[in-house]
């Protein structure tokens, strides 16, 4: 199973994030996975991770997140989680790896209404609306 990678996830030592979120990342890949992830346990510390100050933890959680939101059954299981604000927050990062990623997960996202009306809540409209205006934007 996933646990021993989820467990990984919850080190103190930030390589080991690294590591973890990567393998969580590149399972995330197919369809079998991106669910079985999301129902062993790896939302949380994807989320808390989310927290880091590291980029290469931070482009690999966000690169796994939007691999599990293009799972129509993870859509909301994220949104609920708690990863909504950070990755509207991530969507403004200079780094464009994870700003790409975190716009990519939250339009995945706002596939569903329920999760358009809590991106709103959170306040992403603007941000995303900053997003789009930027000279940046790929």
């Amino acid at each position: 199973g996933l646990q021993p990678i989820i467990t990984l996830a919850y080190s103190p030592d930030p390589d080991v994030h690294q590591q973890a979120a990567a393998a969580l990342r590149g399972l995330s890949v197919t369809k079998e996975n991106k669910m079985k992830i999301v129902q062993e346990g790896a939302l949380e510390p994807l989320v808390r991770l989310l927290a880091s100050e590291d980029i290469e933890i931070l482009r690999e959680v966000c690169a796994a997140l939007n691999n599990l939101s293009l799972g129509d059954e993870n859509k909301y299981e994220i949104a609920k989680c708690g990863a909504t604000p950070p990755l509207i927050t991530h969507m403004q990062s200079e780094d464009m790896q994870i700003a790409s990623q975190s716009a990519a997960c939250l339009a995945n996202l706002c596939e569903m209404t329920d999760n358009q009306n809590i991106v709103a809540q959170e306040g992403g409209v603007r941000p995303c609306i900053a997003v789009m205006r930027s000279r940046f934007v790929e």
